[in-house]
């Protein structure tokens, strides 16, 4: 069967849009941001060919490696003649699960933790006489709205941690049972998680200009008032994000050895932002630009 009849330039470039919006910049919650190699063929003009199948093939296959982390099992296309309705069925097949998956990747498609930016303090806080409340603000700055869709669309997550050591007492204590119980809170497109805590079951793409709550995490027994809140927003292509550690004043007599005495919190407090970001021959993204806003030191 002539090769016009199989895949006709229509044909083929519904196909190739379909990887482009995919592999491309694309546009709403599609794109990767990468170069490609195919193009569009020039309807009622061009034959389809092989080098147009090929470069096709090149396309979807980065794709799919980075979905899935091994080869697409489509054929190769040598010459004119290669170009079966067998080989467009498989194609427009593979094309149709790649487009459908675009949020897919392999976790060895990517690299995490990547180092982002953090903040220290190693004086004491809380009480109600004191500082109770420190904060750490983060600007995450993209290099365009576009860059934002690529970064979360290609698997990018920005995660956030604490580490507390190195203090002392039964505030100290619940403190960092309380950060080793939350975990890593990591933000991607579609959702916030952590280990334990309370998600408000907000992603990348629900963020608005202004700040809202995305996870919470409170103290238990007799500081079950402490509170680790998490906020986000995005603003064109900036992405902001502030943790506050809120240090309630304790209840009396829930917990052995506490009376209701509203100690300092001591010890090393390291509040951290990391990411994952997609990396790699077959998509990579580049890193936004990290920047402390507010520090908690």
């Amino acid at each position: 069967m002539a090769v016009s009849e199989i895949i006709s330039a229509a044909r083929y470039n519904e196909m190739q849009s379909k990887v482009a919006l995919v592999m491309g910049n694309g546009a709403g919650d599609f794109g990767y941001g990468q170069n490609l190699s195919s193009s569009q063929v020039v309807r009622n003009t061009d034959i389809v060919r092989a080098t147009h199948m090929q470069k096709l093939k090149t396309d979807i296959d980065k794709v799919y490696l980075h979905q899935n982390n091994v080869v697409s099992s489509l054929p190769d296309v040598a010459v004119d003649d290669d170009i079966t309705d067998a080989v467009y069925v498989s194609y427009i097949n593979l094309i149709d699960n790649i487009y459908n998956n675009r949020f897919d990747y392999d976790i060895s498609q990517v690299t995490a933790p990547e180092t982002g930016i953090s903040s220290e303090r190693r004086t004491e806080w809380g009480t109600l006489d004191t500082t109770q409340t420190l904060a750490h603000e983060v600007e995450i700055k993209f290099n365009d709205a576009d860059h934002f869709r690529h970064f979360f669309n290609s698997g990018g997550e920005i995660r956030l941690r604490a580490t507390l050591r190195n203090g002392s007492g039964a505030k100290y204590n619940d403190w960092k049972s309380q950060i080793a119980a939350l975990g890593i809170v990591t933000i991607n497109y579609l959702n916030t998680t952590a280990n334990s805590g309370t998600s408000f079951a907000t992603g990348a793409y629900d963020l608005t200009n202004s700040y809202q709550t995305i996870w919470t995490k409170a103290g238990s027994g007799a500081y079950d008032d402490n509170l680790i809140t998490y906020k986000a927003l995005v603003d064109n292509n900036v992405m902001k994000v502030r943790v506050e550690y809120y240090d309630g004043e304790p209840k009396p007599g829930i917990t052995p050895g506490t009376s209701g005495v509203d100690e300092r919190v001591t010890g090393i407090l390291n509040s951290i932002v990391e990411q994952q970001r997609a990396t790699g021959p077959n998509v990579e993204v580049p890193s936004p630009a990290y920047k402390n806003l507010r520090t908690i030191g």
